[in-house]
C-alpha cells in the first residue's frame, strides 16, 4: 500500500473482482490431405479466406476434392481453415544450381514451381547489387526485391540476400556463397511424389503424433474430403474421441446413390457423439472444367456450422431453412422425399438411422434437414449438445488457468465462482442455454461443500458446473380443430 504524506484525495486503479475470459473460435476447419502447394512440415498454417488459400495452397485441383470442399466452407460462412499438406516419398522442391556457388530452391515441394524463373539484373544505383524478380511459369511477376547484395563482406547488411529475400519470400530461397551473376535462372526437378493414399491420411490422425495436436486455440471441425471411405472416417472420429475439442461432420462415399446404401454405409462407421453424418452429395459448378461436379457436402456443412455459430451461437443446431441453407451449389445428387402424416418418406428412414438429410423443394429451399449425431446415447443425440459442451469446456478451461498455484482459500473459491457466474450469465442472456432463468440454465458450485479438507490437502480446487442445452423442435405438430358455432 502507498504511504501518503499529506492530506488530500488519492486515486488508485485496482484489479477487478474476476479475471476476464478470452473468446474461443468454435469452427476452425482441419483438412488433412493433398494440396498442390503449401508447407508440409510443422504445425499447419491457418488461412482466413478463399483468396489466401488459393494463393498459399494452390486452390482448386482436379485430382483432389480438398480445394472444392474448402471453397464450399468459405462460401457458406466459414472463416478459418487449417490445411495439413501431406506429401509422400519422392516429393521434392524445384531448384536451380546454374549460378556457381548458389542454389535457388522453391520453399515448398511440388511440380507447381517447375518453370518459375528468378531473374537477376544489376541494380541501377549500385552495380554490385542486384534487383531480383521472380516470375511464374506463365511469365507473370510473382515477387520482386530491389538492391539485394550477395557479397560475402556484406552478410550483416539489411539487404543481404539471407536477410532481405529469404525471410520474406514465400516462393524461393537463395543460399550459398560467392559472386552472383546477372542472368535468368529457371527452376526444375520439382516433384509431387506418389499419390497420397488412405493410409497416409489415417497416419496423420494419430493422437500424440499428429501435427494437429499442437492446434489447441479453437474448437475444431475435422474433415477429409479425399478419403470418405468408412475406415478413414472412423480414423477421423477416433482422433476426435482422443481430444475434447474436435467434431467430425462426414458423408457416405460418392458411390452411395440410394437411401438404403447411405444407411448401410453409416452403420459401418464408428458411432460417436463427436460425429454427424450427412447425405446426399451436392452438385457444384466446376470452374476448372466448366461443367457440373458432384461432390461430398462436408465442406459446405462445416461452413454452415461456422455460419450458425457466428449468426446465432454454438448452442443452436446448424440446420433448417434459414441456418441450414446450403450456398454455392446447383443442386443435390438425390432428392430425399419428405415425411408425411402417413409415410416417413426418405427423410424419416434416414433420420431414424442417424443420417441427416439434405433436402430441396419449393417449401424448404435447399438445406440441411437434420441435426443428430451418430451416438447411441440418448443424452448426446444432438449436434449442438456436443459442440456446446466442447465450447464451454474449452473456454472455462482456458479462462481458469490463472488459478493454478494460487492459495486454495475461501476467497479464491469465491473469486472463481464470481468469474464463472459472470461468464455463464452472459451465455444465458445470449440464449446459449434452454432455461428461462439463470437458475434453470446453469449451476456452479465452488465452495466448502465440494472443496473439503481432504481435497484441499491433495492440492485440488474442485469446480462443479452444469448447463441445460436447448433441444431442437424436430417434430412440429399442427393440431387443427373445428370450431362449432353456438
Amino acid at each position: 500500500m502507498s504511504k501518503y504524506l499529506g492530506a488530500g484525495q488519492y486515486f488508485e486503479r485496482l484489479p477487478g473482482g474476476s479475471t476476464p475470459v478470452q473468446g474461443v473460435a468454435t469452427a476452425t476447419l482441419m483438412v488433412p490431405g493433398y494440396f498442390t502447394d503449401g508447407p508440409d512440415s510443422g504445425v499447419p498454417v491457418a488461412v482466413n479466406s478463399w483468396a489466401e488459400f488459393d494463393r498459399n495452397y494452390g486452390g482448386l485441383n482436379t485430382t483432389s476434392e480438398n480445394g472444392y470442399a474448402i471453397k464450399g466452407f468459405f462460401d457458406n460462412g466459414g472463416q478459418t481453415v487449417l490445411p495439413l499438406r501431406i506429401t509422400s516419398v519422392g516429393a521434392r522442391q524445384a531448384d536451380s544450381t546454374a549460378m556457381t556457388g548458389w542454389t535457388i530452391k522453391a520453399v515448398n515441394k511440388g511440380t507447381k514451381y517447375n518453370g518459375y524463373t528468378v531473374i537477376l539484373v544489376a541494380n541501377a544505383d549500385t552495380s554490385a547489387h542486384f534487383d531480383v524478380t521472380i516470375k511464374d511459369a506463365s511469365g507473370n511477376v510473382a515477387d520482386k526485391y530491389e538492391n539485394v547484395t550477395f557479397e560475402s563482406g556484406e552478410t550483416t547488411a539489411a539487404n543481404y540476400v539471407a536477410n532481405l529475400l529469404n525471410p520474406a519470400c514465400q516462393i524461393v530461397n537463395i543460399t550459398g556463397t560467392g559472386s552472383a551473376v546477372a542472368a535468368v535462372y529457371t527452376l526444375a526437378n520439382g516433384n509431387d511424389g506418389a499419390a497420397i493414399g488412405l493410409t497416409e491420411i489415417q497416419a496423420a490422425l494419430v493422437v500424440g503424433a499428429s501435427r494437429f495436436d499442437a492446434c489447441v486455440d479453437s474448437n475444431y471441425l475435422l474433415i477429409a474430403p479425399d478419403a470418405t471411405d468408412a475406415a478413414t472416417t472412423s480414423a477421423l472420429i477416433t482422433y476426435a474421441e482422443g481430444r475434447r475439442d474436435v467434431f467430425v461432420p462426414y458423408s457416405p462415399t460418392l458411390v452411395t446413390s440410394t437411401v438404403a446404401a447411405a444407411v448401410a454405409f453409416r452403420k459401418t462407421v464408428t458411432n460417436s457423439q463427436k460425429s454427424a453424418c450427412y447425405w446426399p452429395f451436392v452438385k457444384v459448378y466446376d470452374l476448372l472444367q466448366g461443367r457440373t461436379k458432384t461432390m461430398s457436402p462436408i465442406g459446405h456443412i462445416a461452413g454452415i456450422y461456422a455460419r450458425t455459430d457466428a449468426n446465432k451461437n454454438v448452442g443452436k443446431n446448424p440446420a433448417g431453412i434459414i441456418d441450414g441453407a446450403i450456398r454455392g451449389i446447383t443442386g443435390l445428387s438425390f432428392t430425399p422425399t419428405m415425411a408425411t402424416n402417413t409415410t416417413p418418406g426418405d427423410v424419416g428412414t434416414l433420420y431414424v438411422n442417424r443420417v441427416n438429410p439434405l433436402v430441396s423443394d419449393s417449401a424448404h429451399g435447399t438445406c440441411v434437414w437434420g441435426c443428430r449425431t451418430t451416438s447411441l446415447d440418448p443424452q448426446w443425440i444432438y449436434v449442438n449438445h456436443e459442440r456446446l459442451f466442447q465450447f464451454v469446456e474449452k473456454k472455462v478451461g482456458n479462462g481458469s488457468m490463472w488459478v493454478n498455484f494460487e492459495n486454495n482459500t475461501a476467497d479464491l473459491q469465491l473469486q472463481v465462482f464470481t468469474q464463472m457466474y459472470s461468464l455463464f450469465l452472459g451465455w444465458h442472456n445470449e440464449k446459449y442455454f434452454a432455461g428461462k432463468t439463470p437458475a434453470e440454465s446453469f449451476f456452479i458450485v465452488c465452495d466448502g461443500s465440494n472443496n473439503t479438507e481432504d481435497s484441499e490437502g491433495d492440492g485440488e480446487l474442485i469446480i462443479d458446473y452444469g448447463i441445460a442445452p436447448s433441444k431442437p423442435a424436430e417434430f412440429i405438430r399442427h393440431r387443427l380443430r373445428q370450431k362449432t358455432l353456438k
